[in-house]
């Protein structure tokens, strides 16, 4: 009978570490994949403003913001940031997307911006 109370005792003690665990995990899962998301969608925004020779600023900036609408809808109150750059090389258009980031559960602790920044060089130029 000793040995179902220490069982009992030991999963007390264990378990609170163990969800923990669990909950954290679920946490920082969700937050790579929102990360990977504003990667990806930074990279699009900027792939879509070098391909375009005349107003890529205005192009990149319309596929961010039309990407973090569409595709992560939790995500379209992020800042979008479009600059072109005069480099000897040609203009390079680079895109910043910065997004607050909410956890599923919020027990642990993660960051509260999810934020991600491309550069390329503007096709042509």
């Amino acid at each position: 009978m000793r040995r179902r109370g220490a069982a009992a005792v030991e999963m007390a003690l264990v378990l609170p570490i163990l969800l923990l665990l669990v909950v954290g995990a679920i946490d920082w899962g969700w937050f790579f994949v929102q990360q990977a998301t504003v990667v990806v969608i930074a990279r699009d925004a900027a792939h879509a403003g070098a391909l375009s020779k005349d107003a890529p600023a205005d192009r990149a900036a319309a596929r961010a913001r039309g990407a973090l609408q569409a595709h992560a809808p939790n995500l379209s109150d992020g800042t979008v940031e479009v600059v072109i750059l005069d480099e000897p090389v040609g203009d390079v258009v680079g895109v910043t997307v910065s997004v607050p980031f909410e956890p599923l559960l919020g027990l642990v602790p993660v960051p509260s911006h999810l934020a991600a920044a491309t550069a390329m060089r503007v096709e042509g130029s």
